[in-house]
C-alpha cells in the first residue's frame, strides 16, 4: 500500500509541477502585456505560482529518500543532513529537523 501511496504522491507532485512550469511561461507574458488587466492578473498568477511552490515542496518532503549511512546505527537526512544524534529515527522514519520522509535499505531492500 505505500508504494502506491508514493506513486500517487508523485503523480500528485508531477501535475503541480506542470502547472508551476506553466506559470512560469505565462507570468512574464502577463507582465509585459500592453493590456492593463492582464498586467494586474499576473499578480493572481504570481500569488498561485508561489502557493505551488509551495505544495511541491511539501510534497517531495512526503516522498521517502534513502538515509545517508554514517556508521552501522548513525544516520544522516538525505535532505538535511541532520545527524540522528540521540534521535529514533528509524523508529519514526522521518526527519525530526526538515520532515523529510525517511527509507532504510531494510525495507524492501
Amino acid at each position: 500500500m505505500q508504494i502506491e501511496n508514493e506513486k500517487e504522491i508523485i503523480k500528485l507532485k508531477e501535475k503541480f509541477e506542470k502547472q508551476l512550469k506553466q506559470l512560469e511561461e505565462d507570468i512574464p507574458i502577463y507582465e509585459t502585456s500592453n493590456n492593463h488587466e492582464l498586467r494586474i492578473a499576473s499578480n493572481s498568477l504570481k500569488a498561485e505560482r508561489d502557493q505551488l511552490i509551495i505544495i511541491v515542496n511539501a510534497l517531495e518532503k512526503q516522498i521517502p529518500m534513502f538515509v545517508i549511512y554514517e556508521y552501522d546505527d548513525e544516520f544522516l537526512c538525505p535532505a538535511c543532513n541532520f545527524e540522528d544524534d540521540g534521535y529514533d529515527i528509524t523508529r519514526l522514519n522521518v526527519c525530526p529537523k526538515c520532515g523529510q520522509r525517511l527509507k532504510f535499505e531494510s525495507e524492501g531492500e
